[in-house]
């Protein structure tokens, strides 16, 4: 039986993020490349990395686990605030213990939220 949503997508969250934390300059050079010319490998790259969110929102929907709906715009909704969480704790505003508690009850939230009605 496989895992339920919200723990795969928690570890998605925390390994997006402890690659960010541990890489952040890297990270920052990814992004920022990615819009210069010739740049066609790191969106490439880029693209094909944000397969495996796509993929788990698709599974949970077929699954009937989570609401249907563009699993596209889902996981980019999902990815923003992983981003943004693994952003504020590289900057500093959020600290290591805060962090700790906000992974868990975001991917909470958006798995109530995504919970078919």
């Amino acid at each position: 039986e496989s895992e339920p949503f919200g723990l795969r997508l928690e570890k998605v969250a925390n390994a997006y993020i402890a690659f960010a934390l541990e890489h952040g300059p890297l990270l920052e050079l990814m992004y920022r490349s990615k819009h210069q010319e010739g740049a066609d490998l790191i969106v490439e790259a880029g693209e094909r990395s944000f397969e495996r969110p796509i993929e788990l929102i698709a599974g949970a929907q077929a699954a009937g686990e989570i609401v249907p709906g563009d699993p596209n715009v889902i996981a980019s909704i999902a990815f923003a605030t992983i981003h943004g969480l693994a952003s504020l704790a590289g900057s500093g505003m959020i600290e290591p213990d805060l962090l700790k508690a906000a992974v868990p009850l975001a991917i909470t939230q958006m798995r109530d939220g995504l919970r078919p009605r």
